[in-house]
């Protein structure tokens, strides 16, 4: 039984690992292009359809053109399931697309990780440093492995 006759037919539709709807499509097809699942073998040869990302394709309905490789469909309520058409942007690149998205957060990042990012030397006397060399100092005090001293060149 194939398609809409097998009773696990859930009409074309399916969701992804990350929670993105899929949609079955015909590879030679006008939404062809989008599908990003490798194709399956069946037991009659290579299966003529394929799943492609439903907001890539509303998308696509909506701009009424094919999108261009380089571009990103964007939920703006964050619901990757919301695929209404007034839910959804194109940016040019990914580029465009995180500095919109990314625009007035502000990620928690410890003083000790900005310093790293930005090239700055960490500060061995803050609280977290401390923390990481107890932790450090707490394996080394493990009998089980093995000291510095077990290392000194004789």
């Amino acid at each position: 039984m194939t398609m809409e006759r097998h009773p696990s037919w859930s009409g074309g539709t399916t969701v992804d690992r990350s929670g993105y709807l899929l949609r079955r499509v015909a590879v030679d097809g006008q939404h062809g292009y989008l599908i990003r699942a490798v194709q399956k073998r069946g037991y009659l040869g290579t299966d003529p359809n394929g799943y492609a990302p439903e907001h890539r394709i509303v998308m696509h309905e909506t701009l009424g053109r094919r999108l261009e490789p380089g571009e990103v469909v964007d939920h703006i309520d964050g619901n990757v399931r919301n695929n209404h058409p007034s839910n959804l942007r194109v940016f040019a690149s990914n580029a465009e697309h995180l500095r919109a998205t990314l625009t007035g957060r502000v990620p928690d990042w410890t003083p000790e990780g900005k310093a790293r990012m930005c090239g700055r030397p960490v500060d061995p006397n803050s609280e977290n440093q401390k923390r990481l060399a107890k932790r450090i100092q707490s394996k080394t005090d493990d009998p089980a492995s093995p000291s510095p001293s077990d290392h000194s060149p004789e």
